[in-house]
């Protein structure tokens, strides 16, 4: 799975580039976790767009009066399932990261590795998004697709976020995208990925920072 990653540049070139600037860019975050709101890019008539929103459920709402909407989707099963079906063919989005942590357990304890993209750049995640069933409130939400953790990096997480190559950013986008082409996306080879470990700090939501990517030299398993 994927619960939290980290958007450090406030002028991400390669976005920027395609979509313009933001607003909600301008503050650098290292631990954007679940509950809160992010910048994300989504399809909007034709035009694509910035926006914030919340990563999963709805804000102020509650399971019972509102339908919950997880932060994780399978890329493997995600067209399967009711409550991703209308997001995964009407409402997809990229959600702009330059890195996530994953947590390695070994025995009963659990480290947390930090993960890029091996040229440091940033990247969009593959997303989906839900609008909620009252237009008069602010409850859209948006969920991370996940795919099996390609080889370098399994030992640390069988899971990881779907990235995206930018060539396919404008096409992950529309919501007319075919079937066929739909799946061939969610199937896409994952670039070449780094990571090293980082301190408990990132483990608190409330923690953030450049200090939660100072290298931590604990224990870890080996890379079989």
């Amino acid at each position: 799975m994927c619960g939290r990653y980290s958007l450090k540049d406030t002028t991400p070139k390669e976005f920027i580039t395609k979509y313009g600037a933001f607003d909600g860019l301008n503050l650098p975050r290292y631990n954007r976790a679940p509950g809160q709101a992010h910048p994300i890019i989504i399809d909007r008539k034709k035009q694509h767009i910035w926006t914030s929103m919340n990563w999963g459920s709805f804000p102020g709402r509650s399971r019972h009066d509102q339908p919950f909407f997880p932060i994780n989707a399978r890329s493997e099963t995600v067209t399967q399932k009711k409550v991703f079906e209308e997001s995964i063919h009407k409402r997809r989005c990229l959600v702009p990261a330059d890195g996530w942590y994953e947590w390695q357990l070994i025995e009963t304890q659990k480290y947390p590795f930090y993960h890029q993209l091996s040229n440091h750049t940033a990247f969009a995640i593959a997303g989906i998004w839900s609008q909620g069933t009252d237009p008069n409130r602010k409850d859209s939400a948006f969920s991370i697709l996940t795919r099996s953790a390609s080889p370098e990096i399994l030992h640390i997480h069988h899971r990881a976020p779907l990235v995206l190559p930018i060539g396919l950013w404008d096409i992950w986008l529309k919501s007319d995208l075919p079937e066929q082409e739909l799946l061939k996306i969610l199937g896409s080879k994952q670039p070449p990925i780094t990571f090293f470990q980082v301190g408990p700090k990132v483990n608190s939501t409330s923690n953030d920072g450049p200090d939660l990517l100072e290298p931590e030299h604990g224990r870890q398993s080996l890379l079989f």
